[in-house]
């Protein structure tokens, strides 16, 4: 292998030449973390600012709010529109081990209950064909709140960090402990 071709599996460091900054390009402003794309996190957990080497990606999306109002017209629009103008960033985010635990936990749940809210659905219209109407009402009455709950649990219990905003640049970033935070210099640009 000639010397001058870049080993893709070698371990990131300071002097990486994909362009990763360790932490030259991370900052706190108020109630979140706002990282340069590129830049790398420290190893230690988010939420708790403990020493840690586990890490999980996250693919974080943004688009502007104003977006939502599409939702009153039409969701498919809506869902195209969200798309096209969306931002996204990659980040390898440093976890402990417990707060990986709660996560799986929490998914666990949401999928359990989940399954339920099919079952329910799927019992309420066997039992209305047999004319057990009472347990049949409850079924299908059951079934869009163990749905919703489940998708709840999924989407907030499961999450680590949300984007609050994504520029072509940096990514601001909530879900963070203070902790964390403060260990990183201030937010340098006031109206940003």
């Amino acid at each position: 292998m000639p010397e001058n071709v870049e080993n893709p599996y070698a371990p990131l460091s300071d002097s990486d030449p994909t362009g990763y900054e360790p932490m030259g390009q991370i900052f706190h402003k108020g109630k979140l973390l706002v990282v340069h794309k590129r830049a790398l996190l420290p190893d230690r957990c988010v939420k708790c600012n403990e020493p840690t080497q586990d890490r999980l990606r996250r693919k974080l999306s943004w688009h502007n709010p104003l977006v939502y109002l599409l939702i009153l017209f039409n969701l498919l629009i809506y869902a195209l529109v969200a798309l096209s103008v969306r931002k996204t960033a990659v980040f390898d985010i440093p976890l402990a081990s417990r707060y990986k635990s709660a996560r799986i936990r929490w998914m666990v749940t949401a999928w359990l209950i989940f399954l339920v809210s099919i079952a329910l659905l799927v019992l309420g219209i066997v039992v209305s064909e047999r004319g057990e109407n009472a347990f049949s009402t409850f079924c299908i009455i059951q079934f869009p709140f163990a749905f919703i709950t489940s998708l709840l649990m999924g989407v907030f219990g499961c999450r680590v960090v949300y984007a609050s905003k994504i520029d072509d640049q940096y990514a601001w970033i909530g879900g963070t402990c203070e902790e964390f935070r403060q260990s990183f210099p201030e937010w340098p640009h006031p109206g940003n």
